[in-house]
């Protein structure tokens, strides 16, 4: 089957990116680190990178899965094609199917201009998948089809097209515990996980705490047009003793504050945000009684403030929040919507009067 190009040169196609992707061509590829877990994982990625496989990449928020994405693309024949990432758990489940495989103009209500759809935008490039384990259930055999075959159908098109895509997913849950829970497709699960991609957290692999700070610092003093900076033995020591539940994120976030807060260019710990303490979970039985009435209602309130605290302790990060809480992302955010909580924590205009 020819592949079809008519969507590419139509004047009233749209070709822009959504909120929830983007594309680059450029580089941001470093990957730094001087542990053994950190030069498998160049080994792996140098191996695969020119074998056109898909990718699982598997790891805790933070960790850099989506760097890895980036450096697979960039060292592969790929590399001067279009690298794509759409964030999947953030796709509305009723645009999943236009927003990934396209749609033709008048498809349906409001579908004023064609969309490419960014396994189209990503034709001859990269596709990075993240947060894979929020794919509505519905799409997932067609996202095994363009995988199998690299056939999408396009939504308001009468046949399929082929588009010729390498396909790298990211994932911070169990996907093989899911494809036996049966939310997340057996098959698809395999067909994804041909390579699989695991990083460890910051904190099994401490001697990479120093490089990645420094790496960060000399980042951020580029970035505000400041002079050398300088991280203090003490420091160094203070930030190999945290535990870092943000990972590589979270300490780049740290040292980033920190270097634009200096000025004499030396960090040391006295500079580190209290925020960066761990934060105990909270007990059940630290929650307040709540108000009286029935069952639900009560496990309402106790469940609202639960997702409230650990909202706030992760610094609002959702997906952080889910781990700490022990449920699946989409989970969370299922249950915040029911819950009439905001990305913040606090309950929403219309139900904050609810117990």
């Amino acid at each position: 089957m020819l592949r079809d190009e008519s969507l590419a040169v139509a004047p009233d196609v749209d070709t822009q990116e959504r909120d929830y992707a983007c594309t680059s061509r450029g580089p941001g590829t470093e990957l730094v680190g001087q542990s053994e877990a950190i030069r498998s994982v160049l080994q792996v990625v140098e191996r695969v990178a020119p074998r056109d496989l898909p990718v699982l990449i598997t790891g805790e928020t933070g960790t850099g899965k989506e760097l890895v994405a980036r450096l697979l693309h960039e060292t592969s024949r790929r590399r001067s094609g279009p690298f794509v990432r759409v964030n999947c758990g953030a796709i509305p489940a009723t645009l999943a199917e236009s927003e990934l495989f396209g749609h033709q103009r008048g498809a349906f209500t409001g579908a004023h201009r064609s969309h490419r759809g960014y396994f189209g935008l990503a034709d001859g490039g990269t596709l990075l998948l993240d947060e894979v384990e929020a794919l509505p259930r519905e799409i997932q055999p067609k996202v095994l089809r363009a995988l199998e075959g690299g056939e999408i159908q396009t939504v308001g098109r009468g046949r399929p097209r082929v588009v010729d895509v390498r396909v790298v997913a990211c994932s911070n849950v169990d996907l093989e515990a899911g494809s036996n829970e049966g939310w997340f497709r057996a098959d698809l699960y395999y067909r994804l996980a041909v390579v699989t991609v695991e990083l460890p957290p910051l904190r099994a692999r401490t001697e990479d705490i120093a490089p990645l700070a420094e790496h960060f610092a000399r980042a951020a003093a580029q970035r505000f047009g400041v002079g050398p900076v300088t991280l203090t033995a003490g420091l160094l020591a203070a930030l190999r003793a945290m535990p870092w539940p943000g990972n590589a994120r979270q300490l780049q976030h740290v040292i980033t504050s920190m270097v634009a807060l200096s000025d004499s260019g030396v960090l040391d710990e006295t500079m580190l945000p209290s925020r960066t303490a761990p934060a105990a979970p909270l007990p059940v039985t630290e929650v307040d009684e709540p108000a009286p009435g029935s069952l639900p209602e009560r496990m309402a309130v106790i469940e609202r403030r639960l997702i409230a605290d650990a909202l706030r302790a992760c610094g609002e990060n959702r997906s952080e929040a889910a781990r700490r809480l022990g449920v699946r992302r989409t989970t969370l955010l299922d249950r915040m919507r029911r819950l009439g909580l905001r990305g913040d924590g606090r309950a929403s205009a219309e139900r904050a009067g609810e117990p």
